[in-house]
């Protein structure tokens, strides 16, 4: 019976072992998915930038010019505080806070009945968006005050946009829809190509994206005021604040954090992964070592009668040391063999 419960014990030992090596593989392939997307380029700037969240609500605000009054004069205000730069709203900020996406039609495209159109990330920012988040465009302009309602639909799009709406053209001067694909919808004229911006984690693949003047689509009533500073960005807090309350009492802010917060929080569910997975491998590692102790432990008391008779016939005690130790790295290398050969897989 002795023999089987050794077989048996070493057999646990290597599991241990196995599983141990592969949730530390595990963990190595997670803490190296978490620097690299650390070292991911959000494509804004992240020193300097406040970013709070402000609902209006429908009752009081409906659409077209009190939407803009109300924007409009917080913007004014916040520009006015010590210390900002630039001040911009959108409906949506990098790197995780997307909030729409519509299909599009580029010029010179038609869909057969049933076919889906393409569907691109939208935005509605202010004239100053590109300005404030340090976004450089690569060709074309920026929106100004005068992209409102009543002028020209103009749009700027991201180089994913324009590389696969216009694959092989230029997209600037282009025109597209946006909606379901329908002839008669109304065009809007690109007259800009920025690079591309995270906005559904730094971990996602790069997608078209559309930015829209707000002031031709006064109809969003949740947006993301983003303020420039020289200083501290938090430290702005409060002016920010008394700024909104001097345009509308009944409304505050949300959310109000810094762009630096922002893109660390989009990495805090792969750290936590990264941290989780680390923490069992070595839990597991610990627990292999104490098994192997165990087994050889037990070995040696049953095979004491053995050793005691190797040392009568001459053995010395050297010799024995290293029976031992032979054993119990015998099981550690089948077990680390197993466990790097599963944790490569």
């Amino acid at each position: 019976p002795g023999a089987p419960r050794r077989r048996l014990s070493a057999a646990l030992v290597v599991g241990e072992f196995v599983l141990a090596l592969t949730a530390l593989g595990g963990a190595g392939l997670a803490v190296n998915s978490l620097v690299r997307l650390q070292q991911v380029d959000a494509g804004v700037s992240e020193e300097g930038l406040l970013v709070a969240q402000v609902t209006i609500p429908e009752a009081r605000y409906p659409e077209g010019e009190p939407i803009d009054a109300f924007f409009d004069g917080v913007m004014r205000r916040v520009e006015q505080l010590p210390g900002v730069t630039s001040v911009a709203v959108s409906m949506a900020v990098p790197p995780h806070r997307l909030v729409m996406h519509n299909p599009y039609t580029p010029e010179g495209k038609t869909y057969a009945p049933g076919e889906s159109a393409p569907v691109a990330e939208e935005l509605l920012v202010s004239a100053h968006y590109f300005r404030t988040l340090g976004i450089p465009l690569r060709r074309g302009r920026v929106f100004t005050d005068a992209d409102r309602y009543g002028a020209q639909r103009v749009a700027i799009v991201n180089e994913t946009f324009a590389r696969r709406a216009f694959p092989g053209e230029d997209a600037l001067g282009k025109w597209i829809q946006t909606g379901e694909p329908n002839p008669d919808a109304q065009r809007l004229t690109i007259v800009g190509i920025a690079p591309d911006v995270k906005y559904k984690g730094l971990d996602a693949k790069p997608e078209p994206t559309i930015y829209v003047p707000y002031k031709q689509a006064l109809w969003w009533r949740t947006m993301y005021l983003i303020v420039e500073t020289e200083g501290d960005p938090l430290a702005q807090a409060d002016g920010v604040r008394s700024a909104v309350a001097a345009v509308d009492p009944q409304v505050a802010l949300r959310e109000i954090k810094t762009m630096e917060r922002l893109i660390g929080e989009s990495v805090s569910e792969p750290r936590y992964r990264a941290m989780l997975l680390s923490v069992f491998g070595l839990l597991a590692l610990l627990l292999a070592g104490a098994g192997i102790y165990g087994v050889v432990s037990y070995t040696v008391n049953q095979r004491r009668r053995e050793t005691g008779v190797r040392l009568a016939l001459g053995a010395s005690s050297g010799d024995v040391m290293r029976l031992v130790i032979r054993d119990g790295m015998r099981l550690g290398v089948v077990g680390i063999a197993i466990g790097l050969g599963l944790a490569l897989v």
